[in-house]
């Protein structure tokens, strides 16, 4: 499957639906970590999400990535170069920012 930035966020955005972590890529049933393309994962962080939609790092990730960024400043609060890492590991955020940011995002490569 050819990815598009759309592609990624979608399918990022489907994985934290389905479960969200902060601190590891991807926890399995019991909160252990692993992989976030593990067949054990159950939650995913932000990155590990965008890592499972789209596992080759290539032009459609980095744009999603691109859109996450200043789907987070738009956010509130934080800088245009907060990374995705930082915001969604940081102590503040909560399962629906994350959800807020990639919609925010998604809405973006839509628009585009």
């Amino acid at each position: 499957m050819r990815h598009t930035a759309e592609t990624v966020l979608a399918g990022a955005l489907d994985r934290v639906k389905r479960g969200w972590t902060k601190g590891a890529l991807g926890r399995d049933a019991d909160g252990n970590l692993v992989d976030a393309q593990s067949r054990c994962a159950v939650c995913w962080c932000l990155v590990g999400a965008l890592i499972v939609t789209a596992p080759r790092a290539n032009a459609a990730r980095y744009a999603a990535l691109r859109l996450i960024g200043q789907a987070i400043a738009d956010f509130g609060g934080y800088s245009r170069f907060c990374d995705a890492m930082a915001f969604n590991d940081a102590s503040a955020t909560k399962r629906r920012d994350v959800l807020a940011v990639l919609r925010l995002a998604l809405k973006e490569a839509r628009a585009a």
